[in-house]
């Protein structure tokens, strides 16, 4: 965590071979910010995002060509307010991109 920005960052790293450190490997993070609001009540909800496997379980860990969950999840909720993900994408220094969610969010 930030401490001027209180952003939390995930570090993700796609290697391609086992235990070995290859230059092809390939390095990603994903940022975000402090999402809070006041909810229905008066409280504050954040915004937090997990990764997890196919039984909804979290990850510390991911290893490649296995299927992945990314969630965000609302702490608090109230069921008056909820969240909606827009501009979701990755990159990599070569400037290509992968959009993380579809056309309903």
């Amino acid at each position: 965590m930030f401490q001027k920005t209180e952003d939390r960052s995930l570090p993700i790293a796609v290697r391609l071979h086992r235990t070995l450190e290859l230059a092809d490997d390939k390095f990603y993070v994903i940022t975000c910010g402090k999402a809070g609001f006041k909810n229905a009540r008066n409280e504050t909800s954040l915004v937090s995002l997990k990764l997890l496997d196919k039984n909804n379980k979290r990850l510390q860990e991911v290893i490649k060509f296995h299927s992945y969950t990314l969630r965000a999840d609302i702490e608090r909720p109230d069921g008056a307010y909820g969240i909606r993900v827009k501009n979701c994408f990755a990159f990599n220094k070569r400037n290509n991109s992968v959009p993380f969610i579809d056309e309903r969010g």
